[in-house]
């Protein structure tokens, strides 16, 4: 009796009057702490009605019941991963290898596998909590042997996590990622540049913007193109302009654009952001994604770097315009901010995407100046 209630205290519900009509799958998106909202409503946007968010507490990651068909989601641009959740009702991870579970678990992987074209899934990786434990290696060896897959710590082409119930009542959870790669992985990313923004982050970014139609946007600084792309891909703008000093950042960032399926061209110059070309007052949003340090040298000496940004970025600005930053360096920036005039400060997002801990910083020109 005593389990019986531990049970259904710990059972999680979806929002709303249950779950939705049709065959309905249990499914998961990861997303970096900071942009969580941001990503419940791309998934709310794109469900159409379809799903239900289970309230799970945490900020990596969302539950939800959908009913229509999980690979309709695999295009989410503020989600880390899409996972499909299979609950086991078994005490242990080493039940999991019993006959009938390990069957169900075969099966599903097989479906997944004949969803992709031949050859997709090569490799595969456990997240477990003890996954380096005898009963994880007998999983883990078990399981290539059944699939032909070859084991991979690094990075797998199939993903799956185990887990202790946290969206159904008890027993344990097998979390098994729909697309081969993260869904941070973007196809055009042809040339990987150093210290290039991750795509999530870089849509979150552009999110924040509130963009509309008629925009003229400028990314000063704009390395391989990361943030230009994910604009271009959110929808139209009156113009998309990029600058970088570097020739190798605007050839790679060539490369990405031309293999992007963009809505628009985008204009790439060479040019010193703190220097530019453009008349005063020409562009309605200025995206800034200044060096880190951590990958491109010694940050360019952004002591010097910062204030000029904020000064150029400001004689860009067209009255009500906004100016969106991103940087590592977050105490520098706020110094440079407060000593700064012009820009007035709207609101600022810390991202959590593995070690890297960004800030997003947001700023309106007043319209009378």
């Amino acid at each position: 009796m005593t389990r019986s209630k531990s049970r259904q205290k710990s059972k999680r519900k979806p929002e709303g009057a249950g779950p939705p009509a049709g065959k309905s799958h249990l499914l998961v998106i990861e997303h970096p702490p900071g942009a969580e909202d941001l990503a419940r409503q791309e998934l709310t946007t794109l469900g159409k009605g379809r799903l239900r968010l289970l309230d799970t507490s945490e900020p990596a990651e969302t539950g939800f019941v959908y009913s229509g068909t999980p690979n309709d989601l695999r295009h989410l641009r503020l989600s880390s991963a899409l996972y499909q959740v299979f609950p086991f009702d078994i005490p242990r991870p080493k039940a999991l290898l019993g006959h009938e579970h390990w069957q169900r678990l075969l099966g599903e992987i097989d479906a997944l596998r004949r969803r992709q074209p031949p050859d997709t899934f090569q490799t595969f990786r456990i997240a477990a909590a003890g996954r380096f434990s005898s009963v994880f290696q007998r999983i883990k060896e078990t399981l290539a042997a059944d699939t032909g897959l070859q084991y991979d710590e690094d990075e797998a082409d199939l993903q799956l996590r185990l887990r202790p119930a946290r969206l159904v009542q008890s027993g344990w959870e097998l979390l098994l990622r729909l697309t081969p790669r993260p869904l941070t992985s973007r196809s055009w990313r042809v040339y990987n540049y150093p210290g290039a923004l991750n795509g999530v982050v870089a849509a979150a970014m552009i999110e924040l913007s509130r963009p509309w139609g008629r925009e003229r946007v400028l990314n000063l600084m704009c390395g391989s193109g990361t943030l230009l792309i994910e604009r271009s891909l959110r929808g139209p703008a009156g113009l998309l302009a990029g600058l970088d000093l570097s020739a190798e950042a605007l050839a790679g960032a060539q490369q990405n654009v031309s293999a992007a399926p963009l809505r628009q061209p985008v204009q790439l110059l060479q040019a010193d952001a703190c220097r530019t070309p453009f008349s005063a007052g020409s562009f309605h949003t200025i995206l800034i994604d200044p060096p880190w340090g951590n990958l491109v040298g010694e940050a360019n000496e952004p002591e010097a770097l910062y204030p000029a940004l904020w000064r150029e970025s400001d004689r860009l600005a067209t009255p009500g315009g906004q100016m969106l930053v991103i940087t590592h360096q977050i105490k520098l920036w706020e110094q440079v901010a407060a000593q700064g005039e012009g820009w007035q400060f709207l609101a600022s997002r810390q991202l959590f995407q593995g070690g890297l801990h960004p800030c997003i910083y947001h700023y309106r020109k007043p319209e009378n100046s």
